[in-house]
């Protein structure tokens, strides 16, 4: 009898993500989270380059807004970037990100170089 011994990718992530062409399909928590949170994404387009943008915001502004927005690059009441997570087509990539503590963390689906797609969540770490 041979045994061996292999690891396989982590499958404990708290948020998963799948880009498609259509833009970012999201399953995980909404609201209070545990920190570091785990991020597992997928990009499954045929060219379309999508990703999730982590932001914290200035006093005053909320996930409405974040809608809204239709320019290009980070809009202005945007106080924090905290992590961009994308990846190359067929690729999948685990990352685990440290959300600052005390404050809303928006995860934002979008085009590279194009406006907001959808806000996917707001977490909160506890």
């Amino acid at each position: 009898m041979l045994l061996s011994a292999c690891q396989s990718p982590p499958t404990d992530a708290d948020v998963t993500v799948v880009f498609t062409d259509d833009g970012c399909t999201y399953k995980g928590p909404d609201g209070a989270v545990e920190n570091p949170v785990t991020f597992t994404y997928t990009t499954n387009t045929d060219g379309e380059e999508f990703g999730i943008g982590i932001v914290t915001l200035k006093e005053g502004y909320g996930r409405s807004d974040l809608e809204a927005y239709q320019g290009f690059g980070t809009p202005g009441f945007v106080d924090h970037f905290v992590a961009l997570l994308y990846n190359s087509p067929g690729q999948t990539t685990t990352t685990e990100v440290t959300l600052d503590a005390g404050k809303e963390h928006f995860i934002v689906c979008g085009r590279d170089g194009g406006p907001v797609a959808s806000v996917l969540a707001v977490l909160t770490p506890k």
